[in-house]
C-alpha cells in the first residue's frame, strides 16, 4: 500500500475547498469544517482513541480497547498494556501519523491524579508538524482528549 501525505492549509481566497468535519459543534449545530491536514489527522486520531472496539458498524476492529484498559488494577503492566493499545491501533488505522512519545501517568506517579489517568501522546502528522493530545479517564468511566 503506498501513499504519499501532503500537508495543505486552506487558502484564503477559495474558502470552498474543506478537508473534512471536525466531531465537534462549531455554530448553530452545524459541524466544524476542517482547512488543513494537521487539524484533520488530530480529528481521525481523537475519533480512534475515543472509539471502543465493535463500536463501529461494519468496521468492528475500528477504534481501541482503551476504555476497558484504563479500569484495570494499577499495575506496571497496564502502562505497557495501554501504550500498545493505543500505538497499535494508531499503527493500522492512521499510519501517516508518527507517535513520538506516550506517557502514562497515575496518582501512583502524581498524588493529585486520585482516581484518574493521564495519557499525553505527542505525535506528529508525517513529519510536518509536532503535536500533544491529552487523555484524561477518571472514575465516572468518561474519557476527555485535550
Amino acid at each position: 500500500m503506498a501513499y504519499q501525505v501532503q500537508s495543505y492549509i486552506q487558502q484564503t481566497e477559495n474558502p470552498d475547498i474543506v478537508l473534512g468535519v471536525d466531531a465537534t459543534f462549531g455554530s448553530t449545530a452545524v459541524f466544524k469544517k476542517i482547512y488543513s491536514t494537521t487539524d484533520q489527522a488530530t480529528s481521525n486520531l481523537k475519533n480512534l482513541l475515543l472509539t471502543r472496539k465493535g463500536e463501529r458498524y461494519s468496521q468492528p476492529t475500528f477504534g481501541t480497547d482503551l476504555l476497558n484498559m484504563i479500569f484495570q488494577p494499577n499495575t506496571s503492566e497496564l502502562k505497557i498494556d495501554i501504550a500498545e493499545t493505543i500505538s497499535s491501533a494508531i499503527e493500522f488505522w492512521l499510519p501517516y501519523i508518527i507517535i513520538e512519545d506516550i506517557n502514562i501517568m497515575t496518582s501512583e506517579d502524581d498524588p493529585t491524579l486520585e482516581h484518574t489517568t493521564k495519557i499525553s501522546l505527542i505525535y506528529s502528522v508525517s513529519g510536518f508538524d509536532t503535536n500533544t493530545i491529552i487523555i484524561y479517564a477518571n472514575e465516572s468511566g468518561k474519557l476527555s482528549i485535550e
